[in-house]
């Protein structure tokens, strides 16, 4: 009897072991690539900062558990895709089945005589389908405003969780501008991006001087960082928080540098 017990107990645990819901937290692994650059050759670098921008916006909310830019990275460069300039479903899923992630964000970005839009979409690694879509238009000068409603927008379809609060993902800002879509399925809906996109606007700090330009300016640093070039990494840094001091990823990697 004892001997049964014990045998019960032991596949129990691995059961425990082997299923994600049991032995972690329950978080949905998820994970965002490289954005395409669909216009402007000369934003092509942005890229870098946008994902580090969308990752670090993500981190912290409720359901999520965010794979860090680094490990993509690796990734990316075991498939020899880190200098493609585009990231279509099916190599996204490739990407994603290789992290380990349930969900994966791709997308793009597009710049035209002082306008900028934004689209990302989450696609589901099991099946490869799209499960959700936030599109983002504005000024060039809302840039940081159209990424952090894009967070937004694509929160609610790579967690199943309720936010019990409004995602806190402010920085740069502006007067409203722009369109706010939402489409699609599984883990969330419209009324909660809105509701989330509104709460961004409402609360907006006074705009940075060059949004764009720090954003650039931190994904220059993140190259440096990546070559590991940390004196120019730190200068690029530097040039980012004085455009936008409160881009907190560009002060989060510049104090890295610092300890």
């Amino acid at each position: 009897m004892r001997q049964l017990l014990l045998s019960a107990l032991t596949v129990l645990l691995l059961a425990a072991a082997a299923s994600p819901a049991l032995a972690g937290t329950g978080d949905r692994r998820v994970a965002v690539l490289y954005f395409e650059n669909a216009g402007n050759p000369e934003l092509e670098m942005l890229k870098l900062g946008l994902s580090e921008m969308l990752i670090s916006d993500l981190t912290g909310a409720k359901g999520v558990e965010v794979i860090e830019r680094g490990r993509i990275n690796e990734i990316l460069g075991e498939l020899d895709l880190q200098k493609t300039d585009k990231v279509d479903q099916s190599t996204a899923v490739q990407v994603g089945k290789l992290l380990g992630v349930e969900r994966i964000v791709i997308g793009s970005y597009f710049e035209l005589m002082g306008q900028f839009q934004l689209m990302g979409r989450v696609v589901e690694v099991e099946t490869g389908v799209i499960v959700g879509a936030s599109q983002h238009n504005g000024a060039v000068t809302d840039f940081m405003m159209l990424e952090d409603q894009l967070a937004a927008g694509l929160l609610p379809f790579l967690s199943d969780a309720k936010q019990e609060a409004p995602v806190e993902i402010i920085r740069g800002g502006g007067a409203k501008t722009g369109s706010t879509e939402g489409v699609g399925g599984g883990g969330g809906g419209a009324a909660d991006s809105e509701s989330m996109a509104e709460s961004v606007e409402d609360a907006a700090p006074a705009p940075a001087s060059d949004p764009l330009g720090a954003a650039l300016a931190f994904s220059e640093g993140l190259d440096y960082l990546d070559r590991k070039d940390l004196t120019r990494a730190r200068d690029a840094l530097r040039r980012a928080v004085e455009l936008d001091p409160s881009l907190e990823a560009a002060q989060t990697e510049l104090a890295q540098i610092n300890i």
